[in-house]
């Protein structure tokens, strides 16, 4: 085992990024024995940087050249830069402890100059990479090995906020509780981001997961004045909310790249009467600075030069009532049709969007929205994906073969919703192959017809 410091100088060195830019354009074989020749026992941490610096070039681009650095399986773990920018918007307050740091993205995103910043990492080769990583950051500093440590020598925060009354900030700023934004910041915050996969296997449980955040979670909120708890995609939302017992103020769901990338949940020392969720769509364009005001909503497209990328933001109160007027409508040739983001899903959001903006429906369980043409939207200023329908043709696996032929469309991109045969299966009925020709999305409409959306993604 090498020591942490002697690593950090090697990946920091000039013979290693010689070699790293060379090998990039050279072929694969033979590079073993040209690592092992350069650098012996350090040849296989060489290679290794080479994927490294490869994916850490689209998943934290300007972290990556401004000389950060990462071991592979930091870089996996890690949150992607534009994830952890939009993020660090809701991560404030008047220090930040991040308990579970790990290559330290999100850490680093919610620091602010002049705000004590503590980060706990047990691995000695991360905390040495954390000591170069933030060379630049104008903070009081810590890095501790054991968070658990840390926490338990913490002293509970002396003007914490009682429940129900005023969020206090540096104990001066009022902040407007209204706010989707201002009113997190709330003083002493915490972050972790728990392994769920503790021994090499995956687990959707809390209890599960290291550290065991159910059992931490008394102290933490003692402790400080909100706790902030990153999870998978496939954490239910509203089991955690119950987890906490009516301490969970607010839950995010983060979608960037046509994924849904994570969970976040806001759980605070004192009780809520409510919980509001916030479904957050990252584009990976200009949304043209577009802000649609909804009366007594909040959705919110935003954007902020040389801070986080743009991003379109949709909140609802938990206990708002889940039924939404939204009206049936029956599709046709030349209608737009909108995919919720995969956020607006995760939290059963989708119909309440559709249904502020004056979208219709073709059936209450298709997650697809019709346009209407006065309300029609520009690609790039909606939270999902929009279609353009060329046709609505029954499902008759013969008819419809000939049909698509005639159409030019002999292979496709295809969907199955509310259908009773999965993809696999329609792909083996009808003989078509994926590509790029058109989508087909096939569903049940009212009468349980089943039909054949033909349709153009914009």
């Amino acid at each position: 085992m090498h020591e942490p410091e002697k690593l950090v100088d090697f990946l920091r060195s000039e013979p290693l990024d010689a070699f790293l830019q060379l090998e990039a354009l050279r072929d694969e074989r033979g590079r073993i024995s040209r690592a092992q020749k350069a650098f012996g026992p350090m040849a296989s941490f060489a290679l290794e940087q080479l994927h490294v610096r490869i994916k850490a070039v689209a998943k934290t681009p300007d972290l990556y050249r401004s000389g950060w650095l990462f071991t592979q399986r930091s870089l996996e773990q890690c949150t992607s830069e534009a994830v952890a920018r939009v993020k660090s918007l809701w991560l404030r307050g008047s220090s930040f402890t991040d308990l579970t740091t790990g290559a330290g993205v999100d850490a680093f995103f919610a620091s602010r100059a002049g705000m004590p910043l503590f980060l706990a990492e047990q691995d000695p080769l991360l905390r040495s990479m954390l000591v170069h990583n933030f060379r630049n950051v104008e903070n009081n500093l810590n890095i501790v090995a054991d968070g658990m440590a840390y926490v338990k020598s913490t002293p509970c925060p002396e003007s914490a906020p009682k429940e129900g009354g005023p969020i206090l900030f540096d104990h001066a700023e009022m902040v407007d509780a209204n706010d989707s934004m201002s009113r997190h910041s709330i003083g002493s915050v915490a972050y972790l981001d728990p392994d769920r996969r503790p021994g090499g296997r995956r687990t959707y449980s809390w209890h599960d997961s290291l550290p065991n955040v159910i059992v931490l979670m008394p102290r933490l909120m003692s402790s400080f004045d909100s706790v902030w708890v990153k999870s998978s995609p496939m954490t239910d939302p509203i089991e955690s909310m119950r987890a906490w017992d009516g301490h969970t103020t607010d839950v995010f769901a983060i979608c960037w790249q046509g994924e849904l990338k994570e969970l976040l949940f806001r759980v605070q020392r004192w009780k809520s009467d409510d919980c509001r969720l916030h479904a957050v769509y990252i584009y990976e364009h200009d949304p043209c600075a577009t802000t649609f005001a909804i009366p007594g909503q909040m959705t919110t497209n935003r954007t902020n030069e040389g801070g986080p990328p743009p991003f379109h933001l949709f909140t609802r109160s938990l206990f708002e009532s889940t039924t939404s007027p939204i009206y049936p409508s029956v599709a046709k040739q030349g209608d737009l049709l909108f995919e919720p983001h995969a956020g607006l899903k995760r939290l059963n959001l989708s119909t309440q969007y559709a249904a502020a903006m004056g979208y219709t429906q073709m059936a209450p369980h298709i997650p697809y929205y019709l346009v209407k043409s006065e309300h029609t939207p520009r690609q790039n200023q909606v939270p999902g994906r929009l279609f353009r329908i060329r046709d609505v043709l029954q499902y008759q696996p013969k008819t419809l073969v000939r049909q698509l032929k005639s159409m030019g469309i002999s292979r496709a991109m295809m969907a199955s919703k509310g259908f009773f045969l999965s993809v696999a299966q329609l792909r083996s009925t009808l003989n078509i192959p994926d590509g790029a020709d058109a989508y087909l999305i096939f569903t049940t409409l009212a009468g349980r017809k089943p039909v054949c959306i033909v349709a153009d993604l914009l």
